[in-house]
Formats: C-alpha cells, sequence, structure tokens
C-alpha cells in the first residue's frame, strides 16, 4: 500500500503468487529480470552472512519480517477493486501510447501465465489478488484467525459488490505466516474500469483476449455472502486432510512442538469453492465473455482442471515458438512459487517449467515432466525457499531423485540449506541473470495467437 495525490492506492509485492506473476509478466515484456524481493538486494550481503545462522533463527527471522510487512489493519476499509485493478495496469505504463496487441491475457494469476504471456510478448491482467494484514495470534487457532478475517473482509466486501473475499488459511504451508498476518484474497467478479479502459486502448481491433480458465477446486467454509474461508493449499496434502486431521498430521505437530490435534475445522457450510489461489471463478469468466460480447471482442478460453496444466502448456508454448523459429533449446529452466523467470527465455532459449511450491505435488509434477524434456539439455533448478517443515515439502534428495540421468543444476540455490535456504532470495536471479549472459540467444520474435492455437489442434496442449 502507498499514497499518491493523497489517494491510498493499491500495491502487492513480489514475494506473493498472485504480485509476482502481475510483475514478472511486465518485466519481461520491459526486458528485464524480476526480483520477488527487490529490497533484499540492497542488503545481500547481510542476507548472506545470515543465511549461515541456524535454521530456527532463520525460521523467526522470516516470520518477524512477515509480520513488520504486514498492511495496518485499518487498511481494508481503502482497498477498491478498481485500484487493483490499476497497480496491475500501471505496470505496464512504460509502453508507447500507440502500442496495442493482438491479445490481452486475463485470469488466473501464476508462474505458467507469466510464461504464456512472455512467450506471446503480451500483457497479463490479473483476477486474483492478495492482501495480508497485521494480525498476530496463535497459527493453530483457527476460531480467531477466522474472526479477525471476517472484522477485515466485512468493509472489503461492502466497498465492492464486485469482488469475492477468500479467507486463507494455511497452518501447514504458511505456519511462519498465519502467526503474524491474516490472508485476504480478493477475486474479481467482474471487469473493473481501469482494466476495460486498458483492454480499449491496447488490444487491436478485432483482437482475442485470452481467459485463463483453471477450474481447480479446493473445498471452503461459507461466512457470508461472496465471503468464504479456505483450510491450506495447494501441496501433498487434500483439503480433506487438514480439516478432518490425520495422524501424520498430528505426529508432525507433536515433532514442532504444537498441543494442537485433530484437523482444523469450523462449524459452518463446507463445500467445494474455485481453490482460492490458483481457481477462476465462473462469474469472472462469464463476465469476460459478456464484455467482449458487448464490445464485439473475441475470447479464447483456455480451460484447466489444474495449475499444472497451464504450466504445461507454457512449457509447450515455449517449445513450438523454438520450432517454428528453427531454434535449439539450450537447457530447460524449472523456477517455482515467486521466483518466476520469465524473462530468461526471451534472453537465451531456455525451456521454462514453473513449479506452483516445493512439495510432493510438485516433486510428481516435474517427475512427469523430465520424461518429455530432451535429454541433452540441461536442467537449471531454483526451487522457492518455503522455510516450511511441513510433512509434504519435497526433501532435497526427491527433487535429486526426479533429475537423476540429467544434467541437472541447482542455479542459485543452496540444496545443503533447502527449504531454508534463505541466500537464495538474492542469488536467484543474478546467477540466472549470469547463465544467460553466457548463453544468449534472444529471440526475434514471439509466439502468435495462431501458433499457440496450433498447439490446442494437435492434441498436446
Amino acid at each position: 500500500m502507498g499514497r499518491k495525490g493523497g489517494i491510498t492506492y493499491y500495491r502487492e509485492g513480489g514475494e506473493t503468487s498472485s504480485g509476482a506473476t502481475v510483475l514478472s509478466a511486465a518485466a519481461a515484456l520491459r526486458g528485464e529480470n524480476f526480483y520477488p524481493l527487490p529490497h533484499l538486494r540492497r542488503m545481500a550481503w547481510a542476507v548472506r552472512v545470515a543465511h549461515q545462522f541456524p535454521e530456527s533463527w532463520i525460521r523467526q527471522g522470516v516470520s518477524w519480517a512477515s509480520g513488520r510487512s504486514g498492511l495496518d489493519p485499518r487498511r481494508a476499509k481503502t482497498l477498491y477493486a478498481d485500484h487493483l485493478a490499476a497497480w496491475n495496469v500501471a505496470q505496464y505504463d512504460f509502453l508507447p501510447k500507440d502500442r496495442q496487441f493482438e491479445t490481452l491475457i486475463l485470469g488466473a494469476p501464476s508462474g505458467a501465465a507469466a510464461h504464456l504471456s512472455a512467450v506471446l510478448g503480451v500483457p497479463f491482467l490479473s483476477h486474483t489478488f492478495l492482501a495480508s494484514f497485521r494480525s498476530p495470534g496463535d497459527p493453530d487457532d483457527i476460531f480467531n484467525y477466522q474472526r479477525r478475517g471476517q472484522e477485515l473482509a466485512t468493509p472489503i466486501l461492502d466497498n465492492n459488490p464486485n469482488l469475492h473475499v477468500v479467507n486463507h488459511y494455511d497452518p501447514v504451508h504458511d505456519r511462519f505466516l498465519v502467526g503474524q498476518v491474516n490472508h485476504i484474497r480478493m477475486k474479481l467478479l467482474g471487469i473493473p474500469h481501469s482494466y476495460i479502459d486498458f483492454i480499449q486502448r491496447r488490444l487491436l481491433p478485432g483482437g482475442t483476449l485470452i481467459l485463463l480458465n483453471n477450474t481447480q477446486t479446493w473445498s471452503q467454509y461459507t461466512v457470508g455472502d461472496r465471503h468464504t474461508f479456505q483450510v491450506g493449499g495447494l501441496g501433498g496434502l487434500k483439503d480433506h486432510d487438514y480439516v478432518h486431521g490425520r495422524v501424520f498430521l498430528n505426529a508432525w505437530l507433536e515433532e514442532i512442538g504444537s498441543k494442537h490435534r485433530g484437523g482444523w475445522r469450523l462449524p459452518k457450510v463446507w463445500n467445494s469453492q474455485s481453490e482460492s489461489e490458483w481457481g477462476t471463478l465462473p462469474r469472472f469468466g462469464q463476465a469476460v465473455n459478456e464484455f467482449a460480447h458487448h464490445y464485439g471482442m473475441k475470447v479464447r478460453s483456455i480451460n484447466g482442471s489444474h495449475v499444472h496444466d497451464f504450466s504445461r502448456l507454457a512449457f509447450f508454448a515455449w517449445q513450438h515458438l523454438y520450432r517454428r523459429l528453427g531454434m535449439e533449446p539450450q537447457a530447460v529452466m524449472v523456477d517455482g512459487f515467486a521466483q518466476i523467470n520469465a524473462t530468461a527465455p526471451t534472453r537465451s532459449a531456455l525451456l521454462p517449467l514453473w513449479l506452483p511450491f516445493n512439495c510432493t505435488d510438485s516433486r510428481e509434477f516435474l517427475a512427469e515432466m523430465v520424461t518429455l524434456f530432451p535429454r541433452h539439455l540441461p536442467i537449471l533448478f531454483q526451487p522457492w525457499p518455503s522455510f516450511s517443515p511441513g510433512p509434504d515439502i519435497a526433501q532435497r534428495k526427491d527433487w535429486d531423485k526426479a533429475l537423476v540421468g540429467r544434467q541437472g543444476q541447482w542455479l542459485g540455490a543452496d540444496p545443503h540449506h533447502y527449504p531454508v535456504d534463505l541466500a537464495a532470495l538474492v542469488n536467484f536471479t543474478p546467477a540466472l541473470a549470469e547463465w544467460v549472459s553466457h548463453n544468449p540467444q534472444p529471440i526475434p520474435r514471439h509466439l502468435r495467437l495462431g501458433e499457440l492455437k496450433e498447439i490446442f489442434s494437435a492434441g498436446i496442449g
């Protein structure tokens, strides 16, 4: 959050999944490297020193810093849907006023969305935004977390009939966060004025809007109209594991010194909903189609039932572009969560595969995709450090097993400290930039919409 002309405006950081998607996609179009935590660049030496501290110290430090960076709860009443959209649109202020595109991408944010934006060379407009408010408490106290979340969500919902709010609570993957901040995820139900203006100015006559429609679901509690509460998130656990509890979860809680047992649940209706972080609300898709019909625009909906589907598509899209250009890829780049390197493939003929997080499901997805990687190519691996000891976090040996027999390289990451790899936060982007500088192979043009359609026609998207 910040102030401009005396008016409070919205700003999302690059350490969140939605913020990183927006910022990385814009950085690729700008031709610049993306740093999820740019403020750490100024203190890289201190981060590298702290990297040698005991893991417990690092986790405590990260938790403390997360609390410090949370928003003042009083800011909840200042959040408006059009401010969210205006922040997204502002990332493209560098474009010449007359620059237009044959297509624009809207929908669910993810690293895959950023890589698709980069391969097409077009802007991305997000459906989802996150605000994390300062709210210290017991990470296992779901009742207090939900109560505080409702206090934050109420003014947002009152001021924004075109927003759906998901109060997101993950006491496993985000354990060090939920003890410090309360996550309010805001999902658009309509097309904000800032998006309407941007689309009308930037989309060529007869152009196409691409809707990234992720139908992925996760059961949530219904709190009120346009207000749900999600326990847990994508990883090696299922929604019912969190709510009903499991023996292995109880064992993990005992191991980390928590007295909580038996899952985390509320006395409310619990049913399937669009997944908080990666899913696309049906009402948003409907709004995009109605908007396009009203203004005589075309819509191409890319549907998937899991965020992995979009990551797979982005990989194939880049592969198809290189084939079209007669270029030989130089390496496979595996990035994850907020470490989205959408600029690198435009400069060095890299095949990107983005992983949602560093859990066992992402490891299984990588193992599946490795079979499709050209065998002679090195793999540049950049796993996001979660700082979490969660029971479903993929261990170093799991990643190494997925890369066995390949030229796998932990680039900018320290496998001996993973997943509490503090230095990776300042090493990832410089390490990749150095690799690219030694292996330059810029693309002469981007993938065209018709060429993207060829992927679907071939049945590989």
